[in-house]
C-alpha cells in the first residue's frame, strides 16, 4: 500500500505540472484525473492507518 501511495502522489503531481504548463487543452479531462487522484490518496492513507492500528493492537 506503502508505494502505491507514493506512485499516487507522484501522479497527483504530474498532473498538476501538466495543468500548470498548459500541456493539455482538456481541462475536464485533467480535472477529474487531479480529484481522482486525490480522493485515491485519501483512500489509501486511511487504509495505511488503519492497518498500522490494527498491527499495533495485536501486538
Amino acid at each position: 500500500m506503502g508505494i502505491c501511495l507514493k506512485e499516487l502522489r507522484e501522479t497527483f503531481v504530474c498532473i498538476k505540472i501538466i495543468e500548470k504548463a498548459k500541456l493539455t487543452s482538456d481541462i475536464n479531462t485533467l480535472l477529474i484525473a487531479k480529484i481522482e487522484a486525490n480522493e485515491l490518496i485519501s483512500i489509501f492513507v486511511a487504509s495505511i492507518k488503519t492497518s498500522k492500528n490494527n498491527n499495533d493492537r495485536k501486538n
